[in-house]
C-alpha cells in the first residue's frame, strides 16, 4: 500500500491507527506480524514526511505504538489534493470502542471503495449523534446506501442497550432529517473480547461469547426492518463478502445491507 492511498484512507476515516490500517493490507501480509511490520514502515515514513501527525494520549504521550492514533496534517491533505476542513481530533477516552468503530469504518473502506464514493460524516440528528453515518454512492449504477453505525464494546448489560440506545433510536425522526431510507447497523461485542485482536488472533470461545451476546441483545429487542445487526467478530465479512448477507435483521434472519 502506497503512501499516498494510507492518506486517502486517513481523509475518509479521520484518524486511524497501524492496527485497522493493516486490515488494508491482507493482500500483501499473510500475518498479522507481516501487516503491522508493513503498517509500521509506512507510518514513519508519513511521520518523517510531516504528513501525518500522532494524536497526543490521555497522558500526552505521541510514541509511535500500534494502538497510536494518527491523522493527516494540513500539508497531508494538500499532498493528495483532498479538499476538506481539516478537524483536530483528540484521543478517545474509550480506547476499545473507538477500536471497534474505526475497524468497522476501515472494513466498509476495504469492501466499497472501489465500487462507490464513500462519504462518512459525524452528524447531529435532531440531537442524536450516532457512531458514524456511511454514505456510499455507487459508482457503476445509480444508486445510493446510508448506514448509520453503532458500536457496543459489551461492557454495559443487554437490558441497558435496549433502554438507553435501542429504544431511543427507534425514536429519531430519519425522514425530516433527510435520512429516510437509512439503516441502523448495531455491532455489538462482549467485554471479554479483546477489541484489539486481529481476526487471525480471534479466540474461537470468544467468537462464540460475542454471538451468544448479540443473540441476547435480539431476544430483548423488539426492533423495525431497518435495524440490522453484527456480531463484532464478524466485521471481516464486511471486506471478505461485501454483497453477501453478513448482518442478521432483529428476528436474526440474515439480511443484506446493500441489497436490503
Amino acid at each position: 500500500m502506497k503512501s499516498d492511498q494510507t492518506l486517502i484512507y486517513l481523509a475518509h476515516i479521520g484518524y486511524s491507527n497501524a492496527l485497522a490500517l493493516s486490515i488494508l493490507l491482507r493482500k500483501t501480509a499473510k500475518t498479522a506480524k507481516t501487516a503491522n511490520s508493513e503498517c509500521e514502515r509506512i507510518f514513519k515514513r508519513l511521520l518523517k514526511s510531516h504528513l501525518i501527525v500522532i494524536i497526543p494520549d490521555k497522558y500526552g504521550n505521541q510514541g509511535y505504538s500500534r494502538k497510536a492514533f494518527v491523522q493527516p496534517t494540513k500539508r497531508g491533505f494538500e499532498y493528495c489534493n483532498i479538499v476538506k476542513k481539516r478537524k483536530a481530533f483528540k484521543y478517545p477516552k474509550d480506547e476499545e470502542h473507538e477500536q471497534m468503530r474505526i475497524d468497522v469504518l476501515t472494513a466498509f473502506y476495504k469492501a466499497y471503495s472501489e465500487d462507490c464514493e464513500i462519504k462518512i460524516t459525524y452528524p447531529d440528528i435532531g440531537g442524536y449523534k450516532p457512531d458514524a453515518l456511511i454514505k456510499l454512492t455507487f459508482l457503476n449504477y445509480s444508486g445510493q446506501k446510508t448506514i448509520i453505525l453503532e458500536v457496543e464494546t459489551g461492557t454495559r448489560s443487554i437490558g441497558t442497550i435496549v433502554k438507553e440506545k435501542l429504544e431511543k433510536m427507534k425514536t429519531v425522526d430519519l425522514k425530516t432529517h433527510g435520512y429516510k431510507d437509512a439503516i441502523f447497523l448495531i455491532v455489538l461485542s462482549c467485554k471479554e473480547f479483546n477489541k484489539f485482536d486481529r481476526d487471525m488472533e480471534f479466540k474461537p470461545h470468544l467468537v462464540k461469547k460475542v454471538k451468544e451476546n448479540l443473540g441476547k441483545l435480539l431476544k430483548a429487542s423488539d426492533l423495525p426492518g431497518n435495524f440490522l445487526f453484527m456480531a463484532h467478530s464478524d466485521y471481516p465479512l464486511i471486506y471478505r463478502k461485501p454483497y453477501k448477507a453478513y448482518t442478521v435483521d432483529s428476528k436474526g434472519q440474515p439480511k443484506s445491507i446493500i441489497h436490503n
